[in-house]
C-alpha cells in the first residue's frame, strides 16, 4: 500500500520528508481499500475477509511507521515528540477490535459499517497527526 522511498543521496531529512510524503499518501490508498473491502464484506465475506487481513497489516505498518517518524523528528530537532495514544493508536485499535466482534458473529453488514464508520475516520485522522509532525519538524 505504501509507495517507495528512494534512499540512494539523499540526506537523512530529505529521506525523513520523503517517507513522511509517501505516509501521508497512504491514507487514501487506506480510505479506498476500507471503502472497498466493506462493499465485498456485503457481497463476498469469504474474500473481504482475506482482504481484511492485508488491510490490517497496511494499518499496522503506517502505524510503526509514524512512530519511527516521530522518533526521527525527536532525534532531528532535539524535542521530544510524543504520539499520544489518543492521536491515532486508541481509536485504530477500538476500531479494529470491533470490527473482530463483528467479525466473529459473521454479522457481515456490521461489518462493513463499522470499517466504513470506525475504521476510515481513525485512519483519516493521520492526516492532522502528521500536519503536526511537520509543523514541529519545521519549528525547530
Amino acid at each position: 500500500m505504501m509507495g517507495n522511498v528512494e534512499i540512494a543521496g539523499s540526506s537523512a531529512s530529505r529521506l525523513l520528508e520523503d517517507t513522511m510524503t509517501t505516509a501521508r499518501n497512504s491514507i487514501g490508498l487506506l480510505e479506498n481499500t476500507i471503502t472497498r473491502v466493506a462493499m465485498k464484506f456485503r457481497d463476498d465475506p469469504a474474500a473481504a475477509s482475506q482482504e481484511l487481513g492485508e488491510l490490517v497489516e497496511a494499518v499496522r505498518g503506517l502505524t510503526v511507521l509514524t512512530g519511527a517518524m516521530a522518533d526521527v523528528i525527536t532525534l532531528e530537532t532535539g524535542r521530544h515528540v510524543t504520539v499520544a495514544a489518543g492521536d491515532i493508536t486508541l481509536p485504530v485499535s477500538t476500531a479494529l477490535r470491533a470490527l473482530k466482534a463483528w467479525q466473529a458473529v459473521e454479522d457481515w453488514e456490521r461489518t462493513a459499517i463499522c470499517l466504513e464508520e470506525e475504521l476510515r475516520p481513525s485512519v483519516r485522522r493521520w492526516h492532522a497527526l502528521f500536519d503536526r509532525l511537520e509543523e514541529l519538524r519545521e519549528a525547530a
